[in-house]
């Protein structure tokens, strides 16, 4: 989970810490991935719930942290995170601890929980291709896709310093091709120390047009054209890719 939460796919960590909770209820790391998750795609009310839980289970410094953050990012301050479990006794750690979340402790468990989860799925639905979903906030999830075309995935995630930038071009299939309809969807985010909200909108456009801004707002961003991303280096002031999905 943990890997899928630093590459950026949100939604796919948050499948995988649900199904985690399922046949795991105590595990607090499933709990914590799946508000961090929820915190990402700008889901505060859920991710503050979630997270409450996680600390009911185990006191880590570093669910207090989130948890504070996402009271933060709600207008609540950070209030007090120290509810204590049934019996006044915290699980495992005292709360002087301050080890890191994604400690090598329970690898075994969180491997085995990926490893049942790719099985169900392929079961259920036979081999994975891998589609880049549509990011559920544009609220376009359901009857779109991501735009395709001669090769070419109109999707980028992009990151720099404080900030993050995820950019789609959203395809409605119409009756026929020309009654297609094009999105161009961008967020932008920002990491849970600057305690900002994300920035989001969602424009339809013709297909020209969409192609035409997304490759305008990706050289603006990065400095270089979009046909030229895979020779993209970081560069000062200036966004780099935050994962190749291309």
């Amino acid at each position: 989970i943990n890997a899928e939460y630093m590459g950026e796919k949100y939604d796919e960590g948050l499948r995988q810490a649900e199904y985690a909770m399922e046949i795991k209820p105590r595990w607090f790391k499933g709990h914590y991935w799946k508000g961090m998750c929820l915190m990402k795609l700008g889901k505060y009310y859920e991710a503050k719930t979630v997270l409450t839980s996680a600390l009911k289970l185990d006191s880590q410094k570093a669910v207090k942290r989130a948890l504070d953050a996402v009271r933060e990012l709600l207008g609540e301050g950070p209030g007090s995170s120290e509810p204590l479990p049934k019996g006044g006794k915290r699980n495992r750690r005292n709360e002087d601890d301050d080890e890191d979340i994604n400690e090598k402790e329970n690898e075994s468990d969180e491997d085995e929980i990926v490893e049942r989860s790719s099985k169900k799925r392929r079961k259920d639905n036979g081999p994975r291709v891998y589609e880049i979903p549509v990011d559920p906030e544009s609220g376009k999830s359901e009857n779109g896709r991501v735009f395709k075309e001669d090769g070419q995935t109109y999707h980028v995630s992009l990151a720099k310093k404080d900030r993050n930038f995820k950019m789609q071009i959203i395809e409605e299939t119409g009756v026929s091709e020309a009654d297609n309809q094009y999105y161009l969807w961008f967020v932008n985010s920002y990491t849970v120390d600057t305690f900002r909200k994300p920035t989001q909108k969602l424009n339809q456009l013709s297909k020209e047009e969409a192609l035409k801004c997304y490759k305008r707002i990706f050289r603006e961003r990065t400095g270089i054209e979009w046909e030229k991303r895979n020779q993209l280096k970081p560069a000062p002031g200036m966004y780099r890719l935050s994962r190749d999905l291309h």
